[in-house]
């Protein structure tokens, strides 16, 4: 449990549906000696994690961000706020898992094994921001401190991007394993094959990859800033008189949309074969040939 996901019902997101946040996790093993020739395991295991977050990005003129002659170089000391980026994350993990072993004593120097895993992941990843691109022209330096920054009316522009995928996968492997534990040979061989396939989906569930939006022409003011960035944002129209609601999808001019399918699919063949021999000597010193 997280301390901003606490409730019990379905919430918001991620996407557009209502999903629970917190979810319990089961794992089990199960280990059976059947009988002196032969025996099993047997291990499985679910859970789903709900991942959230919030980010902001900030640029200082006069600290991390070099001065231009449209947004002059403060005094030492007095860097003012330029560009502001914020946004959140939601990512939602569900993972299942299964496993099996069964072994086989042939002889009493003998034995086999034949085991199977597999696991399957599914993850939504939803992430949104918002970036005051400001950085174009500042009217006067007196309209700028560490406290706060006030732009050149109409000059800039607010952009709202929109990031959702989700990826589902699984994997496969099964796998033979033989050895032979002699007084002379001691023999450890196999083999095994894994497959995984993964596939990335964004317009078969409804939503684009990544969007971009904009919102042009407008007189933004950062009031009240600190390390976090303004605890005051006030966005006008272009001659800097109206207030112009920033929140507001509506208000804002698609950019670009895109949708990114595509599947990646892996496979391994692994065989080995270990042998040795210790029934050498010389002069009294035993010798293993591997």
């Amino acid at each position: 449990m997280r301390s901003n996901a606490k409730s019990l019902d379905k919430t918001p997101g991620p996407a557009d549906v209502k999903t629970v946040k917190v979810n319990p996790g089961i794992d089990f093993t199960i280990i059976a000696p059947v009988n002196k020739k032969f025996g099993f395991t047997i291990t499985a295991g679910t859970n789903t994690r709900f991942q959230p977050g919030q980010f902001a990005d900030i640029d200082w003129i006069g600290n991390t961000a070099a001065a231009s002659a449209a947004l002059p170089a403060p005094p030492v000391g007095s860097p003012y706020m330029r560009d502001y980026m914020v946004g959140d994350y939601e990512n939602r993990e569900r993972r299942n898992s299964l496993s099996a072993t069964l072994d086989f004593k042939l002889t009493e120097n003998d034995s086999l094994s034949l085991s199977i895993y597999g696991n399957s992941v599914y993850v939504n990843f939803d992430n949104r921001l918002i970036f005051f691109n400001t950085s174009l022209s500042l009217s006067s330096l007196s309209n700028a401190s560490t406290l706060y920054t006030h732009f050149t009316p109409g000059a800039e522009a607010l952009q709202m991007r929109t990031s959702n995928r989700e990826i589902a996968g699984t994997t496969w492997k099964p796998a033979l394993r033989y050895r032979h534990n002699g007084h002379v040979w001691k023999v450890d061989g196999g083999a095994s094959y894994s497959k995984a396939y993964y596939t990335y989906i964004d317009m078969a569930y409804g939503h684009f990859d990544n969007t971009q939006f904009q919102l042009s022409n407008v007189t933004t003011n950062f009031d009240d800033n600190y390390y976090l960035g303004p605890r005051t944002i006030t966005v006008l129209d272009a001659t800097g008189t109206k207030p112009v609601n920033w929140q507001q999808l509506a208000n804002y001019s698609l950019l670009s949309a895109n949708s990114d399918p595509n599947s990646t699919t892996d496979i391994k063949r692994e065989a080995q074969l270990n042998a040795a021999h210790s029934e050498f000597n010389m002069r009294g010193i035993p010798i293993v040939l591997k």
